[in-house]
């Protein structure tokens, strides 16, 4: 097959707001393109505006907040348009079988539930596509590029091969199976740690108007943010919780949802390493820093194309 060259943000974004979809809605809707393309506009369209008011003095946001909200608020109403009446369509099967006589329910309006639904994708794109898409730029701009591919292809297969009498339709469709994906579990850990969403995951300022005594000699002054680096030997898996590793949170806080976004991440990853040759055109994209935030490289291109078996 002849290579294609594609915008591989948009390709990754792509991927992950498709699966997301057919997780929380079902097929076919989840392959409505316009439906795809009006949740990814408004996931954008919604942290645009906030990296825009964190840029805005606090007195003008109660002004410049409903203005920069317009463009989210309609790709949300065109969104509602084309899945609120599968939702009506789905409360309507619920209640031909679940004759209970408890008459309407304020959690069952299809408004509700669309905006409920747009809200879980929002995070899914914004997450998942951030980690999905650098995890692949990373990999396709190492200099171990070839190391690391083949050694995930492997692992992916045999992993395949043993869980394939569990699950015909699919070796990897099991948690079972991704749980023995190590290679995936690594190379996207390690993605997050180089390319990570923010210059630190959890900010620790020093606040009020007296400085902090760590104890050691220094003394940190208000204002001052500060960094623990890591020194551990031994990295644990993904969804593993520790101080030094706080992609999902800590504590009772943590996000309920990491093992379902690894899974997603895993298999994606895999899937796309196993069918496909992917190269990236040009030089390793540049980091930019916008305020606390990194910014994609939302203009990187791959060539890829489907590997022959």
């Amino acid at each position: 097959m002849q290579w294609k060259t594609i915008n591989g943000w948009e390709m990754c974004g792509g991927v992950i707001a498709r699966v997301a979809l057919r997780t929380l809605v079902g097929y076919p809707m989840c392959r409505n393109q316009t439906l795809l393309n009006q949740t990814r506009k408004f996931a954008d369209a919604l942290f645009g505006d906030a990296a825009v008011i964190n840029c805005t003095p606090p007195f003008m946001r109660p002004v410049m907040a409903p203005l920069l909200a317009l463009p989210a608020k309609m790709y949300g109403a065109r969104y509602r348009k084309i899945l609120e009446p599968l939702v009506m369509e789905r409360i309507q099967l619920v209640d031909e079988y679940n004759k209970s006589g408890e008459g309407e329910l304020p959690h069952m309006d299809p408004t509700k539930i669309s905006m409920r639904i747009l809200a879980l994708n929002t995070m899914f794109i914004f997450a998942m596509s951030y980690v999905f898409g650098h995890t692949v730029i990373d990999l396709c701009v190492s200099p171990d590029k070839e190391e690391f591919f083949c050694g995930i292809d492997q692992e992916c297969r045999r992993v395949m091969r043993e869980y394939h009498d569990a699950h015909p339709e699919g070796g990897l469709a099991s948690k079972q199976a991704i749980d023995q994906l190590y290679r995936n579990d690594s190379a996207i850990r390690e993605s997050m740690r180089l390319s990570d969403v923010g210059i630190v995951t959890l900010p620790r300022d020093v606040v009020g108007n007296k400085p902090l005594d760590l104890g050691n000699g220094i003394i940190a002054p208000p204002g001052t943010r500060m960094q623990q680096d890591d020194d551990e030997k031994e990295w644990e898996l993904m969804v593993t919780l520790t101080p030094g590793v706080l992609a999902f949170g800590y504590g009772k806080r943590a996000c309920p949802g990491r093992w379902f976004v690894v899974q997603i991440l895993k298999q994606a990853l895999g899937y796309l390493i196993m069918n496909y040759e992917i190269e990236f055109i040009g030089e390793a994209p540049k980091r930019k820093v916008l305020l606390n935030m990194m910014i994609p490289p939302t203009n990187a291109k791959l060539r890829i194309r489907r590997k022959f078996e």
